[in-house]
């Protein structure tokens, strides 16, 4: 398979995630907010916009580098992908030990929109890799 074929096989699909799900948590995240906020107050709201942005923010940025790594051979990619994401969960567990005892948002609200967001982000990528054509065997124009 030609790299430029390769390369847009991953790349389309993955687009597409990130574009659906651009959409989903840009709906999801304000909508839940709001109504966390309403029926529990601002530490509910605060949980729910928290629970939901770190799934966001973290699958997000490990589908863009691997679209913009997309180009490279695949150690490279298989780096640049895996690097990024050794440093997502170093800053994760960093960013979870910093508001571990933190009472400005809800922890049950919290996880709540962080199963849904990790849930919501997961089903639509399986969903768009699943109605993806990729291409996953070369065909050879020679004899």
């Amino acid at each position: 398979m030609t790299e430029e074929l390769r390369s847009n096989s991953f790349r389309a699909p993955m687009r597409r995630v990130l574009v659906a799900c651009g959409v989903g948590f840009g709906v999801a995240i304000p909508v839940a907010t709001v109504v966390g906020w309403l029926a529990g107050g601002s530490t509910v709201g605060l949980g729910l916009l928290l629970g939901l942005a770190v799934p966001a923010l973290f699958f997000g940025l490990t589908v863009l580098a691997g679209v913009l790594a997309a180009r490279l051979d695949n150690g490279p990619f298989v780096g640049v992908v895996m690097g990024s994401w050794l440093l997502k969960v170093l800053a994760l567990m960093l960013l979870m030990a910093a508001i571990r005892d933190a009472e400005f948002y809800d922890s049950v609200a919290f996880f709540a929109g962080f199963v849904c967001g990790v849930v919501g982000w997961l089903a639509a990528e399986i969903v768009v890799v699943l109605r993806a054509k990729t291409p996953y065997v070369e065909v050879s124009g020679g004899a």
